[in-house]
């Protein structure tokens, strides 16, 4: 049965592979109760995980499997076409210069091979260049999502250029919107509090065809 759905709540406050087991994290999939396991790199991140919620500080990064150990074959990877995501984020102390970001690339990228984990990404940053799908790239002042396509791969899966601006785009700061996003009781969204975000993605005969942000 492919994955259509994918609820989580993530609790935010501020993203050495190794045989140990990495902590695992309860969600819904297709209204199904669900573990799967929160990696990151040891070496430089961290994180901590209680039920269904996971916290952590500046200057990391987590991915989601459905392996206990490293294994870059095992990521958690949803049929999302016709389906949605939803979670809950804390940002309350994410303030200005700092981003908190949710997103879904096409991992492993095959050509990072001095990564275990073989990140890829549409940003300039990237070892590894693959499509990427920014959920929420925000803090407590603002919030952005938009999708990063790339130039088809080569025959051995490898993509070259992407589109690092992004298109198909979505931003609080942009939407000539007053008073709809921020910290403070005026705010619809009060971000010095947690609130709940959700993603729905539009499909037609099996293509992606436009994505809705709802926050709550």
């Amino acid at each position: 049965m492919k994955s259509k759905t994918f609820i989580a709540s993530l609790a935010v406050i501020a993203a050495t592979a190794s045989a140990e087991a990495f902590p695992s994290i309860q969600a819904m999939v297709d209204g199904e109760p669900t573990t799967l396991y929160v990696h990151y790199p040891r070496a430089w991140s961290d994180a901590t995980v209680a039920g269904d919620s996971v916290s952590f500080d500046y200057n990391n990064r987590m991915y989601l499997s459905t392996s206990e150990t490293t294994d870059v074959s095992q990521y958690f990877t949803p049929q999302m076409l016709g389906g949605y995501v939803e979670y809950d984020v804390d940002l309350s102390g994410v303030g200005c210069g700092c981003l908190t970001a949710f997103y879904g690339v096409l991992m492993p990228g095959l050509d990072n091979v001095e990564d275990p984990f073989q990140y890829c990404g549409a940003g300039k940053s990237a070892k590894a260049a693959c499509p990427e799908f920014d959920i929420m790239e925000a803090n407590k002042f603002g919030f952005r999502s938009t999708s990063h396509k790339c130039d088809p791969p080569s025959a051995e899966g490898i993509f070259g250029e992407c589109e690092h601006r992004g298109s198909c785009t979505t931003d609080i700061l942009t939407n000539e919107t007053e008073s709809d996003y921020g910290p403070g009781s005026e705010y619809s969204i009060d971000t010095t509090r947690q609130f709940s975000v959700r993603a729905d993605y539009q499909e037609s005969a099996g293509m992606w065809t436009a994505f809705t942000i709802t926050l709550t």
